[in-house]
């Protein structure tokens, strides 16, 4: 016989309705298309190594066409997804 597994309810009685209601995903993921014509850094995908905060922050700056994103101290190279990281990307 397997155990049931069950997810802890959220305690959202923090919440008013209006932020509770906000909390709910509805129709799940949407993938976007990914856009045509993108123009790479000859750098994409280049291997990064290990980056201090300073130095990952010089090359998110303006002057370097890169787009990295940092999660969990792990660096993604984002630059061929201007649509989704951009300055107009939901990201």
């Amino acid at each position: 016989k397997t155990a049931e597994v069950t997810k802890p309810a959220l305690d959202l009685e923090q919440y008013d309705d209006q932020a509770t209601q906000s909390l709910t995903i509805t129709k799940g993921h949407r993938p976007m298309a990914r856009p045509k014509a993108v123009r790479l850094p000859k750098d994409f995908k280049k291997p990064l190594g290990t980056l201090t905060l300073k130095q990952l922050e010089e090359k998110g700056s303006a002057s370097c066409r890169r787009k990295l994103v940092c999660i969990h101290g792990d660096i993604f190279d984002v630059s061929d997804r201007p649509d989704k990281y951009g300055e107009d990307g939901p990201y």
